[in-house]
């Protein structure tokens, strides 16, 4: 699966969301950042995201990935050290 499919696919499940990826084949890096994610611990937010993607996992589309997921609040401080 290309990285431009997953942003698509992921875009279409969170709404609004800022989705960076990077990589391609078996090394992915995603950052969303999205609403949806305040006062979720990140744990949560990464259960919330595999739970869309776990198909393309189980089927392998997907081999390998790294996660990041922030609220607009914290890139924002993130972004603005």
């Amino acid at each position: 699966m290309e990285p431009h499919e997953i942003k698509a696919f992921l875009a279409d499940k969170i709404p609004n969301a800022l989705i960076e990826i990077n990589g391609a084949d078996c090394d992915l890096q995603i950052t969303i950042v999205s609403e949806i994610f305040d006062s979720m611990p990140a744990v949560k937010r990464q259960q919330a995201v595999y739970a869309h993607l776990t198909p393309f996992i189980t089927s392998g589309s997907i081999h390998a990935l790294s996660m990041q997921t922030f609220t607009p609040q914290e890139w924002e401080q993130r972004n603005h050290r």
